[in-house]
């Protein structure tokens, strides 16, 4: 656990201390490096129920990483240091989130919607 000194300096100094995920997305995939830059990629069998949960949640961030990845090149932010300071995201979370290094919140979906016009997804009304 990081001492009171580390803690106050990891929030001034990013604006936003980025603490280790409970998993890394990145980690379900055959090929790490392509998650959130390529469409497609090759994913690992799981194991328990509880990491299938993780897997599923990997897949949906891969999907969310690469259209935001994509998007942002097509905006007149060009950048993802660009759109992360138009979204008051901090830079270093956001970089770690597209390489699915850490875990994607709604609010960053919302913000892929608000600045650059990702559907938001809706869940299918019907059966479980």
């Amino acid at each position: 656990m990081p001492d009171s000194y580390t803690v106050a300096v990891g929030v001034a100094y990013s604006g936003c201390l980025v603490s280790d995920p409970r998993f890394k997305p990145r980690s379900f995939t055959l090929d790490p490096r392509g998650f959130g830059k390529v469409a497609q990629l090759r994913w690992r069998e799981t194991g328990d129920a509880g990491e299938e949960t993780r897997a599923i949640t990997a897949r949906v961030q891969h999907d969310f990483a690469y259209a935001i990845t994509e998007a942002v090149t097509r905006s007149p932010y060009r950048t993802v240091k660009a759109y992360a300071q138009a979204t008051g995201t901090d830079y270093q979370r956001l970089t770690k989130i597209l390489r699915g290094e850490a875990i994607m919140r709604l609010e960053d979906i919302a913000d892929a919607h608000r600045h650059l016009g990702l559907p938001l997804p809706k869940p299918a009304a019907g059966e479980p």
